[in-house]
C-alpha cells in the first residue's frame, strides 16, 4: 500500500507522513465530504513554522486574523492558491497548561448545520455553535464518539 511513519513536531503535536505504492492517498480534496484544511493549534506558533518550513520546505505566509497569530501554510513553490492549512498561536485567553498542539482536520459539507446535526445525531458532539465566519464560511469544531476532534465547514462561494 505504501509506507507509514508517525512523529510528533517539537511542540507537541503529532502528525504522519506517507509515502504512497498501491495506495496513493487523497485524491479529492475541496469538494463535498472531503478534506479541504488542516490546521495546526499550537503553543508556540514560530517553533511550529519553522519546523515544518525545515522538514517539508512548506512556504508559511502571516495572515492577520482577529486576536490570533496565524499563518498559512502551503507546499514549496505552490504560492497562497495552493495552501492547504493553517498554523495557529493559541490566544492569550487559553490557559495553555491544560492544552497540547494538535492538528486538526477539515472537512467541506454542502450544509453545515445539517452535517453537525448528523454528527450529533450518529454519537458525536458539537464542541462549538455552527458560526459564520466572514471570508471563510460557516463552521463548526465536532467531536467524534472516540475522541477525535475535527471542524465541518461550508465555505464561502469565491
Amino acid at each position: 500500500a505504501g509506507r507509514l511513519a508517525q512523529f510528533t513536531d517539537p511542540t507537541g503535536a503529532d502528525f504522519a507522513i506517507w509515502q504512497p505504492g498501491d495506495t496513493r492517498g487523497i485524491d479529492a480534496v475541496n469538494v463535498p465530504n472531503t478534506l479541504c484544511w488542516s490546521e495546526l493549534h499550537t503553543t508556540d506558533a514560530q517553533a511550529a513554522v519553522d519546523f515544518y518550513r525545515q522538514v517539508f520546505g512548506w512556504e508559511a505566509e502571516r495572515t492577520p486574523m482577529a486576536e490570533v497569530d496565524y499563518t498559512v501554510v502551503s507546499p514549496p513553490g505552490g504560492g497562497r492558491d495552493a495552501a492547504h492549512g493553517g498554523i495557529m498561536q493559541f490566544p492569550p485567553q487559553v490557559e495553555v497548561g491544560e492544552l497540547r498542539s494538535q492538528w486538526y482536520p477539515y472537512f467541506e459539507v454542502e450544509d453545515c448545520d445539517v452535517a453537525v446535526s448528523a454528527a450529533v445525531h450518529h454519537g458525536g458532539t458539537a464542541l462549538t455553535a455552527t458560526d459564520d465566519a466572514p471570508g471563510l464560511g460557516r463552521m463548526s469544531m465536532v467531536l467524534d464518539p472516540f475522541g477525535a476532534q475535527f471542524a465541518l465547514i461550508t465555505s464561502e462561494a469565491g
